[in-house]
């Protein structure tokens, strides 16, 4: 079962990525974007990216127990360092 603390984090960084995605589309689009603009506005994708990053290595395997930790995951994101099983609920 999710954390419900954890959910509220990662609805927030959604969020916050999707408003920053949309103003530089707009302002992009409009013509209104200035270097500062975009720096701030991708400053904040990269933000909320960093905070999902954090909240799912705090995320436990739900068969052995260990944290998810900072590490990169690319070859076989879905399983667990320790115990090798699929690290996503209800997998079984």
């Amino acid at each position: 079962m999710s954390n419900p603390r954890h959910e509220q984090w990662n609805n927030i960084a959604i969020g916050i990525g999707a408003v920053c995605l949309l103003l530089i589309a707009v302002s992009e689009a409009i013509g209104f974007a200035t270097p500062s603009m975009r720096h701030v506005l991708v400053g904040g994708v990269f933000v909320s990216g960093t905070i999902m990053w954090i909240v799912q290595s705090r995320k436990n395997c739900p068969h052995c127990g260990k944290k998810f930790g900072l590490t990169l995951r690319l070859l076989r994101p879905y399983d667990c360092k320790k115990c090798g099983r699929d690290i996503r609920e209800g997998a079984d």
